[in-house]
């Protein structure tokens, strides 16, 4: 018990925040917000980050890619929280504030203007429990529109996928998010894939649903 106490206390004071911005600043190491990764590393921030680490990303908009591949997304992982909305001056999570609503947004919007083009998700989510959280953002503009059968995942959940299937858990904590513009042949907001014995059961916490489409299917 002692160990366990001891290690417990170890990962907290060894947890480590890592800051992005759209354009970088400084360093782009993410050390801090004077030296913030840009906005194309958000996922690299991410993937960086441990138990019990935090990605804080300030007021902005951060896209899939810069490329026009549509099967770019962002990940969650297990053990780190990602917050956004932030102004770049808070140095707690508690000066954080969202009188302007959620205002770090993620968006699919890429290549040309409008959604024909744009990524099949915003995120895309495998093998996680409630330890991995999104906190303090918009997620829009994503076209899951792979085929019109829903018999590939890009066609499932276009904000958000959640893929637990065949036996897999993929359950994050989701807070203070609002889901808008999204676009899939189920699920536009969020889908969560449990076929064959998965569970897929987030735990979605003072979020908003809204405008989020169907494209009309037609089969013959």
């Amino acid at each position: 018990m002692l160990l366990l106490i001891l290690l417990s206390y170890s990962n907290t004071i060894n947890a480590v925040t890592r800051y992005v911005t759209p354009t970088g600043n400084g360093l782009m190491n993410g050390t801090s917000w004077a030296n913030a990764f840009p906005g194309t590393s958000l996922q690299t921030a991410i993937n960086a980050s441990g138990p019990g680490d935090e990605v804080w990303v300030i007021t902005g908009t951060y896209y899939t890619t810069n490329t026009t591949n549509r099967n770019i997304y962002f990940s969650m992982l297990n053990g780190v929280a990602i917050y956004g909305s932030f102004n770049g001056t808070e140095t707690s999570l508690s000066q954080r504030n969202f009188n302007c609503g959620f205002t770090s947004v993620l968006s699919a919007e890429i290549g040309v203007a409008g959604n024909a083009d744009n990524s099949y998700h915003v995120f895309n989510n495998s093998s996680l429990n409630n330890t991995a959280v999104l906190d303090g953002f918009t997620i829009t503009g994503a076209n899951a529109n792979f085929d019109l059968l829903g018999n590939d995942n890009r066609s499932l959940g276009g904000g958000m996928l959640n893929n637990a299937a065949n036996s897999g858990t993929c359950s994050p904590t989701i807070r203070n998010c609002l889901f808008t513009n999204n676009t899939a042949l189920f699920g536009g907001g969020i889908f969560n894939h449990g076929q064959n014995s998965g569970n897929a059961n987030p735990v979605i916490t003072n979020c908003i649903f809204a405008f989020n489409t169907l494209p009309v299917v037609v089969v013959v």
